[in-house]
């Protein structure tokens, strides 16, 4: 197949999705002039129009605003009778770099043409400029803002703990408060929305984790059938970024697996942020590398991200570079509460669009309040042991309350 048939058939296949899901084309950033095909430029065209007029793209409506092809029906068949795709991403990436190969070409032959009559400086000057001024800016697309659709941001779980949709969220604690069994409740919860959850529990073994879900079930049975797919620290998780031969950050080839493999998923839950780092939490440029990484992801594929974080040493502050918390659109600090072993307590720290009033949000992880049972030694009677309360030492075994009073102790000594 020759280049041009390859950039037909590519053009085909992305005004034949536009046709199939105007909204594609509603959220498309592509232009006019990416097109190397005049004819695929005026159906191109005439859809943009049709759906700026809120009209609906059919062959009448899209023939009524044609004006210059001939073989409109030859060429609407062909379009129409090729199969059409739900991503157009890697589409609109792969003809966006035609353009910028053809653009090249033509600067290229020009200055060649031009060799005799204009310096040698100048000619490498206007090469040196080429990819910004004539390729780069056509992806500057300036938006009308009284043609914008008014829209308010989105939450799931408003009445239980808001987490902004297609946003990124951050829960952040000291060690030993239960940031990995609230991170599983969250989860739990989302997924019996319908919605497609992945959560990488990365510290612990996916056998720990499911034991912690079961304990969080007992208290919370309608999460019994909750189902949502995890990794644990047998699958490990490595940087989202590296450093090249420059010293300059870029997304590493783990990253791009990483993307590719979380395409099914509305919701990713990671557990903890500091693994994604290459170097140094407390590097600014570097966590802001990161966190612009991962918001144009979720931006690109519609995705709602969570991110499990330390708190520092000594205060209730996020730990590391302040750029952490500037790039979240949610940040929930998690807090024990006096005397209550079995709820936690999520504080809203940062909350860029949600406009409730409910500040704290209480969540109950564990069924049964554990009290310790007092030994006391009577030195009057052979040191023996004994305990103070005489109910609590002749209650016979209990699986359920031993199984709880492990869960309340895990969150001592992890997370």
């Amino acid at each position: 197949m020759n280049d041009l048939q390859y950039v037909k058939n590519a053009e085909n296949t992305l005004l034949s999705s536009f046709y199939t899901d105007s909204t594609l084309l509603e959220d498309s950033n592509f232009k006019e002039s990416f097109f190397y095909f005049s004819d695929n430029r005026e159906i191109f065209n005439a859809m943009k129009i049709l759906v700026k007029k809120g009209l609906p793209i059919d062959e009448d409506f899209i023939q009524k605003e044609i004006k210059n092809i001939n073989n409109f029906n030859e060429r609407w068949i062909e379009v129409i009778t090729t199969m059409a795709v739900s991503n157009i991403e890697n589409i609109e990436h792969e003809l966006i770099e035609q353009y910028k190969k053809r653009e090249l070409q033509k600067f290229l032959n020009r200055s060649i043409s031009e060799l005799n009559d204009t310096s040698s400086d100048k000619i490498i000057n206007s090469l040196s400029n080429v990819s910004f001024n004539n390729i780069n800016n056509s992806n500057w697309n300036f938006n009308d803002i009284q043609e914008l659709k008014p829209e308010k941001p989105d939450f799931y779980l408003e009445d239980k703990c808001p987490i902004q949709k297609k946003e990124i969220s951050l829960i952040s604690s000291k060690g030993g408060k239960g940031k990995s069994f609230t991170a599983l409740y969250i989860i739990g919860e989302l997924a019996k929305l319908g919605l497609n959850c992945f959560g990488w529990f990365s510290e612990d073994d996916k056998g720990t984790t499911k034991n912690r879900f079961l304990t969080i079930c007992k208290q919370n049975t309608h999460l019994s059938d909750a189902n949502f797919k995890i990794f644990g620290k047998e699958k490990r998780l490595q940087s989202f970024i590296k450093i090249d031969r420059s010293g300059n950050y870029e997304a590493s080839d783990f990253f791009l697996e990483f993307k590719k493999n979380m395409k099914p998923f509305d919701v990713v839950i990671i557990d903890p942020l500091v693994s994604l780092l290459c170097k140094d939490e407390n590097n600014n440029i570097e966590v802001r590398f990161l966190m612009n990484l991962l918001n144009e992801w979720i931006e690109e594929e519609n995705k709602t991200l969570i991110i499990i974080h330390h708190d520092g040493k000594g205060d209730n502050k996020s730990r590391g570079a302040s750029t952490i918390v500037d790039s979240v659109r949610i940040h929930y600090s998690l807090q024990s509460i006096e005397n209550n072993s079995t709820e936690r307590k999520l504080v809203l720290e940062k909350a860029n669009h949600y406009s409730g009033t409910k500040k704290e949000f209480i969540i109950k992880l564990f069924k049964n309040e554990i009290k310790p049972i007092e030994i006391l030694f009577d030195t009057t009677k052979e040191n023996k042991p004994h305990s103070k309360n005489k109910e609590q030492k002749e209650k016979p075994y209990n699986k359920e309350n031993y199984d709880d009073f492990l869960g309340i102790l895990e969150t001592s000594f992890g997370d």
